[in-house]
């Protein structure tokens, strides 16, 4: 990538110049053919202004291309492989769900522009507006749902804006985006320091759930694994994820041209890398590309738990996520499903448990050749988890509990424990008509479980 990005610099002068060589044609001669092909369906009967070789968020070159006909310019960006990946269009140019959406939101606005934006074969559209003296902007997809759109601090509930002041240290709020996804809202608040920036991350209840950080803010061990895996390569951002009080962090790096993520905890141990699909086991790339015939590639992050390595693949196919994952075998592990791809009798076993509404997510499983359908769901604001075999019954099934609710012998026994630790979590489990309860605390900051019978009996004492 580097000696491909020398040679354009070469072609084009520095990189990111904006201003026009004398001669375009030249220009476009020198460009990979799939980018020429594209350049030129494009334009029509429109003139070739300029293009200009830049990078994309991901570091990636790519061609910002300028067209006019009739006095009107029009700006586009082509990927390397030829694909457009951002377009400016007219509201008439869009599918009828998304002018819908935007004329709903622009009725007492003026709409300034749409850009269709297109990566990894995800389409969306940017809608930029300005609704009285103040610029906004929004994301829809291409089913005209609302993924983000930009709000203002005093449009934010008092105790999130305690939260962004307290955490802000002086710092300007730059920019707030409000994210949906899965049916659950988080907001992203750019803020700008005297030194650095930084970003945050909020839940709809004003928790503090991701920050970005620096290296010289973590811990020595995580440090230290960052530090080797980005050896060679650029370090990007650093992003700190809190979960149920549990901290890991998502890592950046550019190395050989390419861009890839990496998980870690707090005590510099590997969770996950981002890799390529040329860099996993054959039997894993076999399983891949056949899904592949239907479906597109997105990314895939090598997981190691003790001596078991697995691979999560995010794919799209027919415009939704298609994501599973496999072992080294190539072998598929879990699948996630909807509602709708289900069998009839376990969509009617489900249906008849829960609402729509309630359903977090479905994942088909696969164990000794053996299918089952595991459904997470929440109801009542409980979390619980239905597994179901092919024939609609009921295998496994856990309920998050308090601590009132769970039988006195449990109880009586938790709080025993909780004289040396923090309770996290209770779990009631059952599974062929047998009840245990998993219980997840933290002791002196660190993590363990214990599982109990109905009598308050250790069954298996944190794993051993």
């Amino acid at each position: 990538m580097k000696t491909f990005l020398l040679i354009l610099s070469l072609i084009f002068g520095t990189v990111c110049v904006h201003a026009a060589p004398p001669n375009v044609a030249a220009k476009m001669a020198h460009l990979p053919p799939a980018v020429q092909k594209t350049i030129r369906d494009q334009q029509g009967a429109s003139r070739l202004v300029d293009v200009v070789v830049k990078k994309n968020e991901s570091d990636e070159a790519v061609y910002s291309v300028k067209i006019s006909k009739d006095g009107k310019g029009r700006t586009f960006t082509v990927s390397l492989d030829g694909s457009v990946c951002r377009m400016p269009v007219a509201l008439g140019e869009t599918p009828e769900t998304v002018q819908k959406i935007i004329k709903t939101k622009t009725s007492k606005a003026t709409l300034d522009e749409i850009n269709k934006v297109t990566e990894r074969g995800v389409i969306t559209y940017e809608i930029d507006f300005t609704q009285g003296t103040r610029e906004r902007d929004f994301t829809v997809n291409n089913q005209g749902q609302l993924l983000t759109e930009k709000v203002f601090f005093e449009e934010l509930p008092t105790a999130m804006q305690k939260t962004i002041t307290a955490k802000s240290n002086g710092a300007t709020v730059e920019d707030i985006t409000k994210t949906y996804a899965d049916d659950e809202v988080t907001f992203e608040v750019e803020l700008a320091g005297a030194e650095k920036k930084r970003s945050l991350t909020l839940s709809a209840s004003g928790e503090v759930v991701g920050e970005q950080v620096f290296l010289e803010e973590l811990p020595e061990e995580a440090q230290k694994l960052i530090k080797e895996k980005t050896l060679g390569g650029k370090l990007g951002d650093i992003t700190k994820l809190i979960e149920d009080e549990e901290i890991t962090f998502d890592v950046e790096m550019t190395k050989n041209g390419q861009t890839r993520n990496f998980t870690l905890d707090e005590d510099g141990v590997l969770i996950g890398m981002q890799v390529f699909l040329a860099e996993t086991p054959g039997p894993v790339q076999k399983t891949l590309q056949a899904q592949m015939k239907e479906a597109k590639l997105g990314t895939i992050t090598r997981i190691e738990e003790g001596d078991e390595v697995t691979f999560q693949v995010e794919m799209r196919r027919n415009g939704s996520e298609h994501n599973f994952s496999v072992n080294t075998n190539g072998l598929m592990l879990d699948l996630e499903v909807t509602l709708a791809t289900v069998p009839a009798a376990v969509k009617q076993a489900i249906l008849a448990k829960m609402k729509t509404n309630e359903i977090d997510g479905i994942t088909k499983t696969f164990e000794e050749d053996k299918e089952s359908y595991e459904v997470e769901f929440t109801t009542r604001g409980k979390a619980r988890l239905l597994s179901f075999d092919p024939k609609g019954v009921i295998t496994h099934e856990e309920e998050s509990l308090n601590l009132t609710e769970a039988p006195e012998p449990v109880r009586k026994a938790v709080q025993g424990l909780l004289t040396k630790a923090r309770l996290l979590s209770i779990t009631k489990t059952t599974e062929e008509g047998k009840v245990s309860y998993e219980i997840e605390l933290d002791e002196n900051g660190e993590g363990s479980a214990r599982t109990l019978d109905g009598d308050g009996k250790v069954i298996d004492p944190d794993g051993q």
